[in-house]
């Protein structure tokens, strides 16, 4: 009955959302690095630290929902994914080191 539930649509959705979340919310970082040091304008950077916590919240909340569906095909199918459910959750880990140091960097810089 389960036996093709990892060639389903919504693991395949979540999996790739999950590393788009954090490939984008990587490169918005390396942006707001760069931008430091070329000064970029306040308003500028303040706009990547806004979009970088809500792409790293996303990134967070996909991880786990993969995560809960990696148990739950776990659990149905007998089968352990175990290298996905180690880097889903460094990415969650990431993510969300992410989002409570953006959150941090926010609080200092309210315009």
């Amino acid at each position: 009955m389960f036996n093709g539930l990892r060639k389903t649509w919504l693991f395949s959705l979540l999996g790739r959302l999950t590393i788009f979340f954090v490939l984008f919310s990587l490169l918005l970082l390396f942006l707001y690095i760069i931008g430091n040091y070329q000064e970029f304008l306040d308003s500028s950077q303040f706009l990547l630290l806004k979009l970088l916590e809500i792409i790293s919240l996303f990134g967070a909340i996909c991880g786990m929902y993969y995560i809960f569906f990696l148990f739950f095909i776990a659990l149905l199918e007998k089968k352990i994914l175990i290298l996905r459910f180690i880097l889903t959750i460094l990415i969650i880990i990431l993510c969300s080191i992410l989002f409570t140091g953006i959150k941090f960097l926010s609080s200092w810089f309210t315009f």
